[in-house]
Order: structure tokens, then C-alpha cells, then sequence
């Protein structure tokens, strides 16, 4: 196998690998497709209040129904996790297409080399979501 092979065989790996990683953190979604997408529309939608109340001068409505900072951190958590995964998959993906498609020139392969690079470091921000999550938990003393 020659070297500029080599690479687009390891883009091409990354690429799907990070598209299975994404769908792997999914399968604690159910499994009808149609529940999985209630699901993951509901963690960004807005939900309405069922009933109207009087509010006062100075009172706010909660828009996300929300009532822990735990809550918050966890929905956010989630939201850029679904979001970000797939788009880090795409981006992988992308970067190896321009790898492919590069040839001789090698600004092109320096910016493939970036794209890569960026999302795979974005992917592994996105992974430790949780984790931070919990770091900032512990940091504000927020009851789990």
C-alpha cells in the first residue's frame, strides 16, 4: 500500500468509526425510530405551558421546564452530544475526501490534515461532555 493510501484508508476508517461511536451512544434512545426523534427533538424544543397563569410584574417563565442546575448541564450535555457527533462525522469524513482529492497540492493536504485534526479534537471535547458535566457539578457542590 502505498502512503497517500495508507491515509485515505485511515480517513475512510475514522470516518465510519466515528459515525458508529455516534450512533452506538444512540442505542440508549429506544429503538423505533420514531421514539428516537421524539426524544432527541424534545431535548432542544421548547416545550408550552400546559395551563395560563397570572404572573406578576418581575416573574419569568422557565421555557425548558428546568428545574436543577443538574438538569441544565445534563440537557445541554445531550443536546451538543447529539448535534456534534454526527457533524464530527461529517467533517471527518470531509477531511478525507480532501485528502483523496488533494493530488500534488499540498495546501490542500494541510488543510485536509486541519479538518481532521479539528474534528477529531471537537469529538473528544464532545465525549468528555459528560464528564465535565459532573466536574462542574462537584465544583458548585450541586446535589446528584
Amino acid at each position: 500500500m502505498h502512503h497517500k493510501d495508507t491515509h485515505i484508508a485511515l480517513s475512510l476508517f475514522l470516518a465510519f468509526a466515528v459515525l458508529g461511536l455516534g450512533m452506538s451512544m444512540l442505542d440508549a434512545v429506544p429503538s423505533n425510530s420514531s421514539q428516537r426523534a421524539q426524544i432527541l427533538l424534545a431535548a432542544a424544543a421548547t416545550p408550552t405551558p400546559t395551563t395560563t397563569t397570572t404572573k406578576s410584574i418581575g416573574e419569568i417563565e422557565n421555557p425548558l421546564n428546568i428545574k436543577t442546575l443538574d438538569a441544565l448541564l445534563k440537557r445541554i450535555a445531550a443536546v451538543l452530544l447529539a448535534i456534534g457527533v454526527p457533524l464530527a462525522g461529517v467533517m471527518i469524513a470531509w477531511g478525507g475526501w480532501l485528502r483523496m482529492t488533494a493530488g500534488a497540492n499540498t495546501e490542500q493536504v494541510t488543510k485536509s490534515n486541519s479538518t481532521i485534526k479539528y474534528a477529531i479534537i471537537g469529538l473528544i471535547i464532545l465525549i468528555m461532555a459528560q464528564g465535565i458535566v459532573s466536574l462542574v457539578q462537584d465544583l458548585l457542590q450541586v446535589k446528584k
